[in-house]
């Protein structure tokens, strides 16, 4: 069940940017493609990047809270809004709003990114703790399969963003 849900999800993902640019937003158009890094946020809306706040509405894509950005390579801290709609179980659909969530990575330059806000379980399995999952995958109009080898790595909410 879990894979057919992903599968599923993956698809719907893929007609979504099919639906619209993978252009975005760039950061600062005098730094040149190969030392930037393009990301696509999902679920979450950046608001400041390393401290400097800006409008992210020129990287909307699609529905809900979709976002492609490109900045220079190094270090990112970025600061922004949670708005998550996902399945838990068979049909129960889990809605989670945040604001001013922080979160910072190291980008590479001349790499795409996918940065998908989800959640880790606590130990005891009764809080989740939200971050992002952060996946090296190229953006462009294809069915997403962001597989475990893609993944760089779950990067929590600084401080951290938790419930239940």
């Amino acid at each position: 069940m879990k894979k057919t849900g992903f599968f599923l999800f993956t698809i719907i993902i893929g007609f979504l940017i099919f639906s619209c640019s993978t252009a975005g937003m760039v950061w600062d158009d005098s730094t040149p493609p190969e030392q930037s890094a393009k990301v696509l946020f999902y679920y979450f809306k950046p608001t400041s990047y390393n401290g400097i706040l800006f409008d992210a509405k020129d990287g909307k894509i699609g529905l809900g809270a979709n976002y492609i950005l490109t900045f220079p390579a190094g270090n990112v801290e970025l600061s922004g809004d949670i708005n998550y709609e996902g399945y838990v179980g068979y049909n129960t659909v889990l809605h989670f709003k945040y604001q001013n969530a922080a979160v910072s990575f190291n980008l590479e330059a001349g790499v795409d990114y996918w940065a998908w806000v989800t959640y880790e379980l606590t130990d005891d399995k009764k809080n989740r703790i939200w971050g992002v999952n952060l996946y090296k995958d190229e953006i462009k109009v294809k069915v997403v399969n962001l597989t475990e080898d893609k993944l760089v790595g779950f990067y929590p909410f600084d401080p951290i963003v938790a419930s239940n």
